[in-house]
Formats: C-alpha cells, structure tokens, sequence
C-alpha cells in the first residue's frame, strides 16, 4: 500500500508562497513600516490590514482542513479549535506583531537620527541672525507649550531637574547647531522632531503681514506719511499701453486683471509671505487658480473673476483652502484695488502686478541649488504640484506686462 500524499498547504507547498503575492501579503506590515516614512500611516495601516487577512485566511484553511480530516474523532471541534487558535496566535505573533513592532521602533530611531541630523546641518548653513533667533524662539515655544499640556502629570521634583531653555542656552553659540541641539533634552528633541511633523508647528510661525494692508488714517503725522512705500514692492518700470497695443482694451481687460492680483494674493498669503523663496511653486499656484493667465479666459464681471480664484482652490489637488481664506482674500482683493490713498489708488495695483512680473522672471531663472536639508527631504507639502514650463511662465509675463501698461494708463 503506498503512502498516502499530504494534502498541499496551499500557503506553504503553492506558488502563492513562492511568487511576489505571497510577499506582499504575508509581509505587508513589514513593508509598510518599513516605508512608513514614504506612503503615510494611512497605507501602513493598509499594510497591517492586508496581513491580517492573510492571517485571518490562513486560520481559516488550517480550521476547515482539521475539522474534516477529523470527522471520526469524537474531539474534532476541540481539535479543530486548537489549531485555529494556535495559527492564530502564532500567525499574528510571527507575522504581525513582533516584526512590525521591531521595525517601528527601529525606524523610529533611525527617523529620530535622521531629523536631527537634518535640523543640524541645516541651522548650521544659517548665517542670518534673524533666522536662527526664529529658530531659537520655535525650540522655545514648543518648549513651553509641551510642559503646559504635561504640567498635570509632573511633579514639583520634575519641574526643578528640568531648567529652563533659556538659562540652559546662555553662553550657547546659536551659530554651532550642535551646542543648541546637545542643550535639549532628550524628551525635548524627540517632541521637536514630532512637532516639527506635525501641522501644529504653523501655530508657532508668525502670520505674514501683507504689504497692501497700509490705508491712510483721516489724521496722519506729515513726516511718516508715504512711510508705507518702503515695505511694497518696488514698481518696475512700465511701457505705455500704446506701445504694446495699438488697440483699445476690451472692457473685459480690467476683470481679467482682478482675476490675476486675486490669484497673487491668495498665492502670496497661502506661502506666508516667502514666495520668492519658493517661487516656481507660487508661480504653479498663480497660473493654477488665474484661468485669465493658465487659459487666457476672460471674464465679463467682477465677481465672476474673483469666484473662479475660488473655484480653481477648490478644485486643486494640492491647495487647501477654506471659507475663511476665501474672506480673507476678498479684503485683501478690496484692499489693493482700492490703494493706500485716493491719491495713490493705482500705487498697490501696480505694486502687486510688478511683484508678480519678478516673480515670474525669478522661476524663468532659478536654478535647483538644494541645501542639505532639500536634498534629504522631499517636497512634502507640495506633492501634486506641476511646475510650470518655460514656455509658459514667458506667456504669463508678458501678459501681466500687458495689465501693467493697462493699469498704469486706464482706470481699473
């Protein structure tokens, strides 16, 4: 009689186990901690839940395979139990749990060396003593800010072993990133690291105060009148209209150029204020929510120009935008058009139209000069973003050149 061949497993003795599926589905979660810093914790939780199903399926096949190869056995529901739950256990043990877990914590310190090699090296290459104080100030905070929501837990004793950042930084060279980083805590650089991850650190960066928010008081002292100059953008020099066209403009002209400063200023706002320091990505979000510059669409009224900026944010894949900066917009919109004074109402819409033309030339010229810190970290916060071409930021600029000479020479 010969021997009797044993059953396959089919997640043992198949091709399942052997090609890239049986990979990706019984090490899911050891892929997606692995990748944890890449895809997000949303895919890792996929991960985990993929594994589980393997799990879940194995248990399963072992549970229905025992309790038919038993059907004599008068314990086969005791039996078949004690299989599933020892492939259970077992399964979710070796499969699930401790290789997960070994890889998060490993990828934890790993990410943590990672961070603060990271901040290091790049307050290192911070030669501006306002840049580096701001970084001082945001180690503060977020300092005070954890010991706030902590003050529950610690005790007085807590509170005397830890001094205070700003005693421990007297004497510190705030040029040697070493020295500060080596002056926090351990607590402190690991929710620094967290902060810095989070979106709670917007709360610790200082609101942009646009230029265009100057408008002349009824009584104002004659010696700071026209003070508010020096903070706008200076206004570049502008051809006559009739050079560059030898017919008259469209009435629909003026709306296209609120479509236009509408855009500008959400873009301006929505980068805080540093929009030369990421010009290529203002520039993308300029042309994205302006359909006058992406489309060369014109616009018939007012408040169709200002509702297609809307629209268009709505409508991204990269910008978050709300009700709230949809009202902040229309100030600042309302605030331009009208100009610091009556007597220089032009003044912020021929400022916000030149800013926007050396915008426009700084990403035609910028050239990728990465610090340290951009080439380690990817762009992040702008992940769908499309740059613009050449070809296309050169047709942006002359036509914002085009609603310079209109707005200098006719009424808007």
């Amino acid at each position: 009689m010969g021997i009797p061949e044993r059953e396959k497993d089919i997640y043992k003795d198949t091709p399942l186990r052997l090609l890239g599926v049986y990979i990706i589905i019984g090490y899911a979660n050891e892929v997606g901690e692995a990748l944890r810093g890449f895809v997000g914790a949303k895919l890792v939780r996929v991960s985990y839940g993929i594994a589980t199903i393997y799990v879940i399926a194995d248990t399963m096949d072992k549970g229905v395979k025992t309790f038919r190869h038993n059907s004599n056995n008068p314990r086969r529901i005791i039996k078949t139990l004690f299989i599933t739950t020892d492939t259970l256990i077992w399964q979710m043990l070796a499969s699930v749990i401790i290789p997960g877990f070994t890889i998060n914590r490993k990828h934890l310190q790993c990410s943590e060396e990672f961070y603060k090699n990271c901040i290091i090296d790049e307050l290192a290459l911070e030669n501006n003593e306002e840049s580096r104080q701001k970084m001082l100030e945001i180690l503060k905070q977020n300092h005070l800010s954890n010991n706030e929501e902590n003050s529950d837990e610690l005790d007085s004793d807590d509170d005397d072993d830890i001094a205070d950042i700003t005693e421990r930084l007297v004497g510190v060279d705030l040029d040697n990133a070493d020295q500060v980083w080596e002056k926090l805590t351990e607590d402190e650089q690991q929710e620094f690291i967290a902060f810095l991850k989070s979106e709670d650190v917007m709360k610790l960066i200082p609101p942009w105060t646009p230029w265009w928010s100057y408008s002349a008081k009824n009584v104002e002292d004659v010696e700071s009148a026209g003070n508010y100059k020096a903070e706008c953008p200076h206004i570049i020099k502008i051809k006559d209209f009739r050079e560059i066209s030898k017919k008259e403009p469209a009435d629909c002209v003026k709306y296209n150029l609120i479509n236009v400063i509408a855009a500008y200023a959400f873009a301006t706002r929505y980068f805080n204020g540093e929009h030369y320091d990421f010009c290529k990505e203002v520039v993308s979000c300029v042309v994205t929510i302006s359909l006058c510059l992406k489309v060369n669409q014109n616009f018939e009224d007012f408040e169709t120009a200002v509702k297609s900026v809307e629209f268009q944010c709505i409508e991204s894949d990269w910008i978050v935008a709300d009700t709230e900066n949809f009202k902040t917009l229309r100030e600042d919109l309302d605030k331009i058009v009208k100009g610091p004074e009556l007597c220089e109402k032009k003044f912020y819409i021929l400022c916000a139209l030149s800013d926007l033309y050396k915008l426009l030339n700084s990403a035609l010229t910028k050239k990728e000069q990465k610090s340290s810190f951009s080439k380690v970290f990817p762009n992040d916060h702008f992940p769908e973003v499309k740059l613009e071409s050449k070809n296309k930021i050169k047709s942006c600029i002359r036509k914002v050149e085009y609603l310079l000479s209109f707005a200098k020479d006719y009424t808007v």
